[in-house]
């Protein structure tokens, strides 16, 4: 979002009708990419979202270079580290298109053949939609960023991560729960990621994620993580 405050242009004197000038002159521009000073962002994704985002746009890849962010920080622009789709099992589609079945034959002795064909060819084309979303989060560990479906976080305020097992996984999704942490969960995935929070303005203490790779979602985090403190 561009904020009503902020030109739009780095280094840009002059602001148009609705915006104020820049405390000072910046000259560091990357592409079209254009970051306020210490601009704070805040969304809800899931269940809370409070994150640092850049004002227009995504972050570019790129090699040695980083992006300015509040209170003096720099996030390393690296390549993609780590990208998972949480997708649907094949057997929940099974499953589904027999339940579909099922309704086709309980309407087709009841009805006319074309209303039972519209009314399953509806519901199929309901049960895809409703699968596809699902499944459709991501998880990435890129641009010095963790996402986690529709939230974001900078590698600088995540602390240590843990790859879980199944039995690990059910103990601190359920009875040990932390209310105030932030879920991205899929019940067909038995493994997860908890990773620590370090942000103090941020009420969630960790995140948990499921996974088809914990080992390899916990070792991106750490070079995340490691790389962030350097930079």
């Amino acid at each position: 979002m561009n904020q009503a405050d902020v030109a739009l242009r780095q280094g840009q004197r002059d602001s148009g009708p609705h915006q104020g000038p820049l405390p000072r002159r910046q000259d560091h521009v990357f592409g079209r990419d254009q970051v306020g000073p210490r601009v704070t962002g805040m969304g809800i994704a899931g269940q809370r979202e409070v994150r640092i985002e850049a004002d227009n746009g995504d972050l570019e890849v790129g090699h040695g270079v980083g992006s300015r962010v509040g209170h003096g920080r720099t996030i390393p622009l690296t390549p993609v580290e780590y990208d998972e789709r949480l997708s649907v099992p094949l057997r929940w589609w099974v499953q589904g298109t027999m339940l579909v079945a099922t309704l086709w034959l309980a309407m087709i002795v009841a009805l006319p053949a074309t209303a039972a064909w519209a009314i399953s060819a509806v519901a199929m084309a309901g049960l895809a939609l409703g699968l596809v979303a699902y499944g459709a989060a991501r998880v990435t560990v890129d641009g010095g960023f963790l996402r986690a479906g529709r939230a974001r976080i900078a590698g600088f305020h995540l602390g240590g991560s843990s790859a879980l097992d199944a039995e690990a996984t059910r103990r601190i999704s359920g009875a040990e729960a932390d209310a105030r942490a932030y879920l991205l969960l899929r019940p067909y995935l038995k493994r997860a990621v908890q990773v620590e929070i370090t942000d103090p303005a941020d009420p969630a203490p960790y995140w948990l994620i499921s996974t088809r790779h914990p080992d390899d979602l916990a070792r991106a985090l750490a070079e995340l993580t490691e790389s962030s403190s350097a930079g």
